[in-house]
Order: structure tokens, then C-alpha cells, then sequence
């Protein structure tokens, strides 16, 4: 048996037991129940005196860990299996996590902190979801330095991943599509730029919005954790089997401006197919906590055009726009789509439209940017024919 503490801005909030590997048991503390403004861990785990219970690790926890290269760094680090999400979460869930969220270990076991190269240290401490490698950094008076552990980072910095084709491209791919996101089409972005290593490399950097200008945190939960998916009773594809009508029933149910929300979540859902970004799964959409203390949907992040690096389908998610769709993608597909959202009629060709109005404002930005030669044509084809299906 494991225990772990769990903290909401540092705020003992209740505790997380593994009883065994198929069994979970979180439990909210009484003092946390006593103070009515404090808010719950988790949209999906309301405040209650009664204890939660799962036969695997609860999404919500499940889904601050690490993927991909840094999975695999800290798992090595730290001899975990990586099947050992409990494990992990205690390993790596106690500082610098995305959101408000933390978890403390009863006990600090020895040795968690080794003395490897700087930027795999780095990696180790950090809890920070996601398949492409990421490092958390701090900006201070324009020098971007690595945050040690215990420190809490207030930027991403993502360097060149080797793993995909057009590596040197993709921080330079991420930059122009959040800067055609935010310039042309007014779609509420999380602050980004590219920055340079002395070898001349390029790495794409984005601050966090989950971090307040005091340097408070604010609650984030991607969409993963509100449809209740990890790897455990979903496999590997768990972010992926989803449909984006269904992504909307969930921010009915959790946005209380919904209505305001569900024509920024089309907006993105469009944009998404327009520039060919076949990585809008379920963790790539989150919902991030007002200064109020509502939750509306968080600025768009991770917005790159992936039919660069690897071969894509029209949505990253299998179940489409929605479930029984077309697989033939055009305008009257879309239109359908935000019915279903419960737009008007009116509202729909609103945003459909103005995303067609800015082809040449788009093939400016491209021509201007830090794209190789080759990967500007290839973006601009793809762009293209997207363009065309919309007409």
C-alpha cells in the first residue's frame, strides 16, 4: 500500500491511497470539506465526506504524468516501471506541476534526486503531460535558464524533437500556427516564440497560463481528465477515442458560460482541420480555472500543422466531428457539426467564413517565417487543399 497527499495551491485537500495495483481510494480531508470556498481537486470528484474509488489510477491524477521522451527519462531515473503510474505521480507530482495540482509523498524516499546532465535533470522533476519533449524554464530580465527542482517554472521551452521527419522544422511549424491562430484569426493563444541556442538551433518556448502574474496557480484539467480516459481502461489510444460533439457535452457540463465557449471550442475544432493539426486530441483541450474561479476554456496551445512530420487523417480523433459523420470533410459537414453544438445558423457561417477571408495575410506569415524552403511549400499545399474543401 502507497499513500500520497494531495494539495490544491498548497492547500491539504485530501489523500490518495493505492491499495493495490487495481485498486484507488481518494478520501477529501475535513478540514478541506469544512471550508466551503475552497474548490474541488477535480470537476469530475465534486466535495463529498464520502470516499472515491477506482480500480485504476483516477484520471485526474493520471493525466498530470509525463509521456513520451520524458516518460521515459524519468522512469529510467527514478527505476520505475513505466507502468507504474502511482509510482511516478509520487516521484514527479510534487513540484512544478501544469495546473494547481500536487502530490506529496507520506515519505521522501532516498536517492530521488540524482546528478545527471542539466538537462536531464531537468526532465526528471518536472510533471508535465505531453508526448513532445518539453523542459521547464524560467525568463528572467530576457535570460532563459532551466529551473532546478523545487523551483517553479513559469515557461515551456520544447527543443527539436529527433523523433519525427522535418525535426529542425517543428518549433518554427508550432510558432507560425499559434501566430496565424492569434493575429489572423482572434483565437485566444498561450504567449509563445522561438529562441535560439548558441549552435543556432531553434527551440519553440511558450509561458504558462496556468501561472498567475502574482505567480499564484490556477486550476487546469485537459479534457482527457473531464471525459475520465487514461491508458489503464482506454490502452494507448485513450486521448484519441473520443468525438469532438462529444468534447462539447463535456463543456456544457462544466463551462457555465457554455454557450460563449462552445463557438471559441468550433473556431478551434475548424481551425484544427484547416491547418492540418491531426495532434487535437483530448489532452491538447483544457479548461482553465477564471481569476473568479469558474472554469472557462484555456488559451489554444500545441497548434502545429503535423502533415509536416507524419502522415495524418482529417481529425485526430476517431470519432470525428461526430459519431455516423461523413468521412467526406467540406463546409456542410462543418455546419452540421455546430448545430450539433447548438449554434445558430447565423453564428456558424459567421465563423466559417471569416477563417476563409485571410489565404494571402496566411501565405505571408509563412513566406516570413523560420520554416525551411521546403517545409513552407508543404505547409502552404496542405493549407491549400484543406482551403478548398471549405469553399
Amino acid at each position: 500500500m502507497r499513500n500520497a497527499l494531495v494539495l490544491l495551491r498548497n492547500i491539504p485537500a485530501g489523500t490518495l491511497t493505492e491499495e493495490s495495483p487495481s485498486s484507488y481510494v481518494f478520501r477529501y480531508l475535513d478540514s478541506y470539506l469544512m471550508r466551503e470556498e475552497l474548490p474541488p481537486i477535480s470537476l469530475t470528484m465534486p466535495k463529498t465526506s464520502e470516499e472515491y474509488r477506482s480500480p485504476h489510477l483516477f484520471p485526474v491524477f493520471f493525466n498530470m504524468l509525463s509521456e513520451g521522451v520524458n516518460k521515459e527519462i524519468q522512469c529510467r531515473h527514478f527505476h520505475l516501471d513505466e507502468k507504474d503510474h502511482f509510482g511516478l505521480l509520487l516521484a514527479t507530482g510534487h513540484d512544478d506541476t501544469i495546473g494547481a495540482l500536487t502530490v506529496q509523498p507520506y515519505t521522501n524516499a532516498p536517492g530521488l534526486h540524482g546528478e545527471p546532465e542539466e538537462f536531464l535533470k531537468n526532465r526528471e522533476h518536472i510533471s508535465i503531460s505531453g508526448v513532445q519533449e518539453k523542459l521547464s524554464v524560467i525568463v528572467d530580465q530576457g535570460t532563459i535558464r532551466l529551473t532546478k527542482s523545487g523551483e517553479q517554472g513559469t515557461h515551456l521551452l520544447k527543443p527539436i524533437s529527433s523523433r519525427l521527419a522535418r525535426a529542425s522544422d517543428m518549433p518554427a511549424n508550432e510558432h507560425v500556427t499559434m501566430q496565424i491562430a492569434a493575429q489572423l484569426f482572434g483565437i485566444s493563444t498561450a504567449p509563445n516564440g522561438l529562441c535560439f541556442f548558441q549552435t543556432g538551433e531553434p527551440a519553440y518556448i511558450t509561458r504558462r497560463f496556468d501561472i498567475t502574474q502574482k505567480g499564484g496557480k490556477l486550476r487546469k484539467e485537459d479534457f482527457a481528465s473531464l471525459a475520465g480516459k487514461t491508458s489503464a481502461q482506454g490502452g494507448s489510444n485513450f486521448k484519441y477515442d473520443y468525438s469532438y460533439l462529444e468534447m462539447g457535452e463535456l463543456i456544457q457540463r462544466y463551462v457555465p458560460a457554455w454557450k460563449i465557449e462552445m463557438e471559441r471550442f468550433f473556431r478551434l475544432v475548424l481551425f484544427n482541420y484547416l491547418f492540418s493539426n491531426g495532434d487535437a486530441h483530448l489532452k491538447n483541450f483544457s479548461v482553465l480555472e477564471t481569476l473568479q474561479g469558474d472554469m472557462t476554456l484555456s488559451p489554444a496551445y500545441d497548434l502545429l500543422n503535423t502533415s509536416l512530420h507524419i502522415q495524418d487523417s482529417d481529425f485526430a480523433l476517431s470519432g470525428g466531428l461526430f459519431r455516423g459523420a461523413s468521412t467526406h470533410t467540406n463546409r456542410n459537414l462543418f455546419e452540421e457539426f455546430g448545430r450539433q453544438l447548438g449554434m445558430q445558423d447565423k453564428r456558424i457561417r459567421t465563423v466559417i467564413d471569416h477563417l476563409m477571408k485571410s489565404r494571402e495575410e496566411v501565405e505571408t506569415l509563412v513566406k516570413c517565417s523560420f520554416l525551411s524552403p521546403s517545409a513552407k511549400r508543404a505547409y502552404m499545399l496542405s493549407y491549400r487543399t484543406r482551403y478548398n474543401t471549405l469553399r
